[in-house]
């Protein structure tokens, strides 16, 4: 019997919510006979970050049959947009068994957990107002994002006031964002700790009232003698900040196995429902006044009064933390040593086999594209439906195979179905990629669990990876021509002319364009005096080369080529930089004409198009700067043009609803 794949989504590796669920997930599997596939996924078109979008890729491998049933973290997504788009950006998925995590996605076969905050909101206020006294409590809002959570505990808030009789008062809800820093600014309006007109504040989540407490405490107010602080998490940062954080516990391990359980019977065709409530609970500490701030062997009290022990007793545990993070640098620092150097592939995989051992990586497999796929931002990846397995290596049964010569379909399977399917185990299926390149995936098994650190080794693997398939794939190149030098003589004249001419289009390659273009911005001393760079990118060649094949992309290109020769006359310099990009200089177009050339452009494309019978239409984005006897400089002039394309081609996008 073919054993269980579970894949489990998540927003990042590193971040403590996700451990701490993970081990929850991996606790409830540890005794059935299932993968468990974890992926990192970052939202796509989000505006921070250069390349994160890259791992959006993630999505496509799990929309793989190899995936009986699948977890989705949406919490953390939804936190960042709306869930109606983030549902819909998923909706791919929806055919397989899902529990989300956090939120109802509203698709089809998906059950999901909705966390039950009331009862133990209620209990925070009993506690606050009956146990200390408090009589105005404040809140902490993360009204500044979009989540269906914030959204949730500030009408909890709100409620609790009411049932106490405590009368709303906007003055005293402060608007953050989830983060420490938010929390900290929020609380800058208050220039001297006798403005503050609250003797407690619940924070909706930990790390603003970490944020809190910092500024509070700067003012002079001592927590909780003056001003009492409570958040919402029950994260790392309640448990060591000074003093400790009364807070609601999320019990995020207890939700991970509590997912387990609920995507395992899904995936076993059993019913479930589509809303299962999970139940928090009130932690009370030091910033409440329930714990001695000097008693560093209780973690917390419980809701019915109990001392709870701490497992690990603050400040003891210290050293082996030190140990434990100094031994887990020395392992990057290995295996960033072992990579420095540039490989083939062939090589670089028979040494993997050393580095995995020095940084504890106990199963790895990687798949190739045949071709690294050109992913900017903005554009949707399209997995390809052939790849080669090129690297399985299993410490654990001693199995090495290096290019076995096993081809397959990646949406059918993620990987062939002999590959690791030995006993239970957890493992971390990522993209590789390098800048805007795609070029395969890997799937990793860690020797411990420490998801906080394999996301390093596999960033570094990675960037191995992909520089190595560039080495060999430019070695190969090389080794080609060499081939060709030995058997083809060619006329000198002729070589230099071939060398400056672009082979597909027949007008200028980059080198040419270059050479030809200083010439003419020269000339600008004495004869022209003043002219136009025109940067040209074709849209949506990708599209094309995915939908219709690579010899229609190459059709498309011509395209445009015929129709800047059409649009210019024959005093202009015409070049193709490189796949779709072209440019232009113009001694003759003035800036008053540069919208008529532009018009020009995409007419004459779109008729080249129609005559040849393309089943497509050819669009150009063209940026155009111009240039005088005091501004001759080709690169700035070029790179200034294509900003401006650049700029149209993303207004474009939004027109479109692309973005």
């Amino acid at each position: 019997m073919k054993k269980m794949n579970i894949g489990i989504m998540v927003l990042d590796l590193s971040g403590e919510y996700t451990l701490e669920f993970l081990s929850g997930v991996n606790k409830f599997f540890k005794d059935k006979d299932v993968n468990v596939i974890i992926t990192q996924v970052k939202l796509p078109n989000l505006p921070y970050g250069f390349f994160e979008y890259q791992f959006w890729a993630g999505y496509n491998l799990l929309q793989s049959n190899s995936f009986d049933a699948l977890i989705i973290v949406s919490s953390f997504f939804v936190s960042s947009i709306p869930v109606n788009i983030f549902s819909s950006w998923i909706s791919d998925l929806a055919g397989k068994p899902i529990v989300s995590v956090g939120s109802d996605l509203n698709l089809p076969n998906v059950s999901y957990i909705k966390t039950e905050c009331e009862t133990a909101f209620r209990n925070l206020f009993n506690h606050l107002i009956n146990k200390h006294g408090c009589k105005k409590i404040a809140f902490m809002s993360a009204n500044k994002t979009v989540s269906g959570e914030a959204k949730e505990r500030f009408s909890l808030y709100k409620q609790m006031l009411a049932e106490h009789g405590m009368e709303y008062d906007e003055e005293l809800v402060y608007d953050g964002n989830f983060t420490t820093g938010s929390g900290e600014t929020a609380m800058k309006v208050f220039t001297r700790k006798e403005e503050v007109p609250f003797d407690a504040i619940v924070c909706a989540n930990d790390l603003m009232a970490v944020g809190v407490n910092n500024q509070l405490s700067r003012l002079g107010l001592s927590i909780p003698d003056d001003v009492i602080v409570a958040g919402f998490d029950n994260s790392i940062h309640a448990r060591i900040i000074e003093p400790r954080l009364t807070t609601i516990s999320q019990e995020i391990t207890e939700q991970g196995y509590f997912a387990a359980e609920l995507v395992y019977k899904k995936a076993c065709g059993e019913t479930v429902p589509k809303e299962n409530n999970f139940t928090l609970k009130n932690v009370f500490r030091q910033s409440c006044g329930c714990i001695e701030k000097n008693d560093y062997n209780t973690d917390y009290i419980s809701e019915s009064g109990e001392k709870i022990g701490n497992e690990k007793p603050y400040l003891t545990s210290s050293l082996s933390e030190y140990m434990k993070n100094n031994d887990d640098k020395q392992k990057v620092y290995i295996l960033l040593d072992v990579l420095q150097v540039s490989d083939t592939l062939v090589d670089l995989f028979y040494r993997f086999k050393q580095i995995l051992f020095s940084v504890d990586i106990r199963r790895l497999a990687v798949v190739l594209y045949d071709e690294p796929i050109e992913n900017t931002k903005g554009d949707d990846f399209i997995l390809p439906k052939e790849v080669e397995l090129a690297l399985v290596l299993d410490r654990e049964h001693d199995i090495e195979s290096v290019y076995p010569g096993i081809r397959f379909n990646p949406r059918e399977k993620i990987f062939p179905e002999d590959v690791f399917d030995l006993d239970y185990s957890e493992y971390v299926l990522e993209p590789i990629f390098f800048g805007e390149k795609q070029y395969g995936y890997f799937m990793l098994k860690m020797g411990e669990t420490n998801y906080s650190q394999s996301h390093i080794y596999i960033k570094a693997l990675a960037n191995a990876i992909a520089s190595s398939y560039e080495y060999t794939k430019k070695n190969d190149e090389n080794a080609l021509l060499s081939k060709m030098n030995e058997h083809l003589t060619v006329d000198n004249d002729k070589l230099n002319e071939t060398s400056k001419t672009d082979e597909l289009t027949q007008v200028f390659n980059r080198r040419g364009f270059m050479f030809a273009g200083k010439q003419i911005l020269a000339l600008t001393q004495s004869v022209i005096k003043s002219g136009t760079v025109f940067f040209c990118d074709m849209d949506g060649l990708k599209k094309i080369n995915d939908n219709y094949g690579h010899h229609m992309g190459d059709a498309a290109i011509k395209v445009v080529a015929q129709a800047l020769k059409k649009t210019f006359s024959l005093n202009d310099v015409i070049g193709r930089l490189g796949g779709d990009e072209f440019a232009v200089i113009s001694g003759e177009v003035t800036l008053d004409k540069i919208e008529e050339k532009n018009k020009m452009i995409s007419e004459n494309c779109a008729a080249l198009a129609k005559r040849k019978k393309l089943p497509f239409e050819v669009n150009v984005s063209v940026g155009a700067v111009a240039f005088t006897s005091n501004d001759t400089d080709l690169e700035r002039l070029l790179k200034k043009a294509d900003e401006l394309q650049y700029k149209l081609k993303k207004e474009k996008k939004v027109a479109r609803g692309d973005i």
